[in-house]
């Protein structure tokens, strides 16, 4: 149905995430990777049960059968690697991009200036999505909306105020990952500048971000390249994916965080104490 000669390999079976997760580096060690786009998406390489060949998640070993370890958080969800006797371990957010998207439209050029907003943007804390939350909430229903907002307050502020928001979820997210030393890896469409900087702030651990930003690309050229090289010797199809992983993971520039990190431990956790629950209490319209 291709029209592809007879005997050509055909390189399939994943997805754009796990197609991404490989092409930021995940089977580097000491690496989390991610991608910030219309979701926010993060895994980590754990072994799969049996092996010894990736160092252990602090959790139990990571069946293949896309369900989490016994012990992993009850949002996260575990994926075959392109490697075998490996896992991926993690999740993805509710939508991210899109929502930065909307508000940018209706509060125009003072979207903008929200890198002039002090953190926690004078006191204004956000609900990070409009349209149900994933991971690390479960909240189909959940909305958007802000709490503590002030007439002196600007638009500015609304935009600061939710990408602290969106920063906050994904720091409940990737902490579970976090296993001895590791950076997160990142790329996709939502990147950038103060926006990066920012997550470098707030986020638990080292920020580098891919130099190729399309990784789902990079992920399914990595498949593709090793199934061709390695197509008679799966072990060396392995052998290549993880060079790909490490080449990958290198391949980026470390963030240098936005001022004021000092501070997000404090801001996030009265987050998580104020902001986060009301997210579950969202019912059907």
């Amino acid at each position: 149905a291709l029209g592809l000669p007879a005997g050509t390999p055909v390189a399939a079976g994943s997805t754009d995430g796990s197609a991404a997760m490989h092409g930021a580096g995940v089977l580097a060690d000491g690496v989390i990777a991610g991608v910030f786009g219309t979701t926010d998406v993060f895994m980590r390489a754990i072994a799969d049960r049996g092996a010894g060949r990736r160092r252990e998640a602090p959790r139990e070993s990571a069946p293949r059968s896309g369900r989490p370890p016994a012990d992993a958080p009850s949002w996260a969800s575990t994926n075959a690697a392109a490697v075998e006797r490996t896992a991926l371990v993690g999740g993805s957010t509710g939508a991210s991009g899109p929502v930065l998207a909307w508000w940018r439209d209706r509060l125009g050029v003072e979207a903008d200036r929200w890198p002039e907003v002090p953190p926690g943007a004078d006191g204004l804390m956000a609900l990070p999505g409009l349209g149900g939350e994933r991971a690390p909430f479960i909240a189909p229903h959940a909305g958007g909306g802000f709490v503590g907002l002030r007439s002196s307050h600007t638009g500015a502020h609304l935009v600061r105020a939710l990408l602290e928001a969106q920063s906050y979820r994904v720091r409940m997210l990737v902490a579970p990952l976090v296993d001895g030393e590791c950076r997160l890896v990142f790329g996709g469409g939502n990147t950038g500048g103060a926006l990066d900087a920012l997550r470098a702030a707030v986020l638990p651990l080292p920020l580098a971000r891919r130099r190729e930003l399309e990784l789902s690309l990079c992920g399914a050229a990595m498949f593709a390249l090793a199934l061709h090289e390695g197509e008679a010797d799966r072990a060396r199809a392995d052998e290549r994916l993880d060079e790909f992983g490490r080449a990958a993971a290198a391949d980026s520039e470390p963030v240098e965080p936005l001022a004021g990190r000092d501070a997000y431990d404090r801001l996030f956790a009265r987050w998580s104490q104020k902001i986060a629950p009301l997210l579950t209490l969202s019912e059907a319209p």
